[in-house]
């Protein structure tokens, strides 16, 4: 378990990190695991000057030594594994 048995009580919300907004994200998790991005329409309209993402800050568990790969390196990595399980 390494660090994770000295980490702190308290509160930590964590998960992956993400600088880009989510259809750009998505379109690059397709691109990565060979998928077309044909049909993935961006929605400029629903988020106007606010894009939306999906971005945690990391700093706070980072600062115990755990780390989480980036949104899209998680999404592409399952996402091959399920289309390599299926197609077996």
């Amino acid at each position: 378990m390494g660090n994770k048995r000295k980490v702190r009580g308290g509160v930590y919300n964590f998960g992956s990190p993400n600088e880009k907004d989510t259809y750009t994200a998505i379109c690059e998790v397709f691109t990565n695991v060979g998928l077309s991005t044909d049909r993935l329409e961006k929605n400029e309209e629903a988020f106007g000057e606010n894009p939306r993402n999906i971005s945690m800050c990391q700093k706070k568990i980072n600062g115990w030594g755990i780390f989480f790969s980036s949104t899209v390196e998680g999404l592409s990595r399952t996402l091959a594994r399920e289309r390599k399980e299926n197609h077996k």
